[in-house]
């Protein structure tokens, strides 16, 4: 059996300060998915093996049965909150309903987290996705930890930049 080790625990190994996850750009028929990790300097050098940590930690939301318990919390806390949402100013909450007019369908304008019935296959389908062939990793650092990578400079800004796949010989065997 796979053991769940969190990408959060790399902490630990002084790897990363910190780690944030959610939806980066959300419309009702598209999602991006944003994994955010402050590096450390180590984790900096270290990047290919941060990164094979984060594929190998998705690759356990392949299995979907978990997720439908969550799923269900989730649904359970958002239909709660919405219960009992507090009063709040009319001309603010009309004017947040009147912008999500144009990204969500009209019944599910009036609660901030509607919740559909649980679809195991599309997450299935979605976790699928998770992989580094399907994903690009941004790092930004103002130290030049990468020698290998041959600069380039953006012609507008002036800014050095490199592009380089990340190898999968740097992949962690643990």
């Amino acid at each position: 059996p796979r053991r769940a080790v969190s990408p959060a625990s790399r902490v630990e190994e002084g790897l990363a300060a910190g780690l944030a996850s959610g939806p980066y750009f959300s419309y009702s028929f598209l999602c991006l998915f944003s994994v955010s990790i402050t590096l450390t300097q180590k984790g900096i050098r270290e990047i290919g093996r941060v990164l094979a940590y984060l594929f190998r930690y998705t690759a356990l939301l392949r299995d979907v049965a978990p997720l439908r318990r969550y799923y269900e919390e989730e649904a359970q806390i958002a239909h709660t909150a919405f219960r009992y949402k507090e009063k709040q100013n009319t001309t603010s909450f009309v004017s947040a309903v009147a912008s999500r007019m144009h990204q969500v369908p009209a019944q599910f304008l009036l609660n901030d987290h509607p919740f559909r019935d649980f679809d195991a296959d599309g997450l299935a389908g979605l976790t699928r996705l998770l992989t580094p062939e399907h994903c690009f990793a941004v790092l930004s650092t103002k130290a030049d930890v990468f020698p290998h990578i041959r600069l380039a400079t953006d012609p507008i800004y002036g800014t050095p930049y490199g592009k380089n796949d990340v190898s999968r010989d740097s992949t962690p065997s643990r």
